[in-house]
């Protein structure tokens, strides 16, 4: 028996369905990002959409063999910004027997974490970026359908309206201004030292008038008409905080008359502690300006919603923020936020110096910060 041995695997039925050995060939791995890891041959990772995932959990290989349990992100970034919202499918060549997996194989040992997570979420952070500075469209073709910024590990609000559709808001929503764009991350806000922002609800798809910025200094758009749907009024009403790191302190929330009129008369159905904190400010011509918790004077002219060449604005909200403390943590999962934050910022530093907005036209943006683009090359 010894001098022939033999090695007998037992998959389960389900291993067999088309697919699922897609992993299992040179060809398959070429296109996976590459991070060097001491005590690993080589670690690889790749985002893969629903369809083509095997587990609930992110998909883990170790030497060329799938970890059925795959791995789980223990730590509490959906408290943080990023969020890591979606985490990727891994591939770790393990020559020296390192990855801490059971003695079956079958899923990572105990509570263990991947060893090199950090290495992974710092990967992930140098991706994302590389993706937000190389994104289009320029400025010539900027429309409010195109001013979010799309990545797996940012948390977006997928919000379904009563017609179906989707909506995104949250943290892939772009911060919007006449010298460009940028991430609404903390050190950016900070940065711009502004207590505000304004939130914009289109009424359709259309090409950003620069006349807007003699309105604003600042903006997130999200393309669709929230009047359509008493799920988003009430969404954008009950928000308590903003990214994460900011409270809401207080609002005012420009809408039209109609709908306006029914919110406060009790015709849209809501929670009554947020309810009793609104209040009629004035009428706009065919809109209303309505605050919650008595923020500053309103900035916004009135003609900004008369103006011919302005946005087709079917909703505007003025959102007072302040910094805010998170939760209390356990000490572990303490330093991994802060970790993470801290390399967040050391990389946006190096990229883009005491600069927040990133300018529109590609080349502009090559000229401005050519060390964010040599930094970055990598993952371009």
């Amino acid at each position: 028996m010894l001098n022939k041995p033999e090695i007998h695997y037992s998959f389960p039925t389900d291993w067999g369905r088309a697919g699922f050995n897609k992993y299992h060939t040179a060809a398959d791995i070429n296109d996976w990002r590459v991070i060097k890891v001491q005590r690993f041959g080589k670690v690889l990772w790749k985002f893969e959409d629903v369809a083509s995932k095997q587990f609930y959990d992110p998909t883990l290989l170790c030497n060329g063999i799938i970890i059925p349990n795959g791995y789980r992100s223990r730590a509490p970034f959906h408290n943080s910004y990023p969020s890591m919202d979606e985490m990727p499918s891994v591939a770790v060549l393990d020559y020296e027997g390192s990855m801490p997996l059971t003695l079956t194989r079958d899923k990572l040992d105990g509570d263990s974490e991947l060893p090199f997570e950090k290495e992974l979420f710092q990967s992930l952070i140098l991706d994302m970026l590389a993706k937000l500075i190389m994104r289009k469209p320029n400025s010539a073709k900027l429309v409010s359908d195109t001013t979010y910024f799309n990545h797996p590990i940012l948390r977006a609000n997928r919000i379904v309206d009563e017609d179906g559709k989707r909506v995104l808001v949250g943290e892939e929503s772009l911060i919007l201004s006449k010298a460009g764009y940028c991430l609404p991350y903390t050190r950016n806000i900070k940065k711009l030292k502004t207590n505000k922002i304004v939130q914009i609800w289109t009424k359709t798809s259309q090409k950003l008038s620069c006349t807007i910025w003699s309105y604003l200094e600042y903006a997130i758009l999200c393309n669709h008409p929230i009047s359509h749907s008493n799920q988003l009024v009430k969404n954008t009403l009950y928000e308590s905080s903003f990214i994460h790191d900011f409270r809401i302190d207080s609002k005012r929330i420009y809408l039209p008359k109609q709908l306006g009129v029914a919110l406060l008369n009790g015709g849209i159905e809501m929670r009554k502690d947020i309810w009793s904190r609104l209040k009629m400010e004035k009428e706009l011509g065919n809109m209303v300006s309505i605050i919650m918790n008595n923020p500053p004077s309103a900035t916004i002219d009135d003609s900004f919603f008369e103006s011919e060449n302005g946005l087709k604005v079917d909703a505007l909200i003025e959102i007072y923020i302040s910094p805010k403390k998170f939760r209390k943590f356990n000490n572990h999962d303490k330093e991994k936020i802060e970790e993470l934050n801290k390399y967040v910022e050391e990389v946006l530093d190096k990229c883009f110096a005491d600069e927040v907005f990133i300018p529109y036209d590609l080349k502009e943006r090559r000229k401005k910060y050519p060390q964010a683009f040599k930094y970055l090359s990598e993952y371009m």
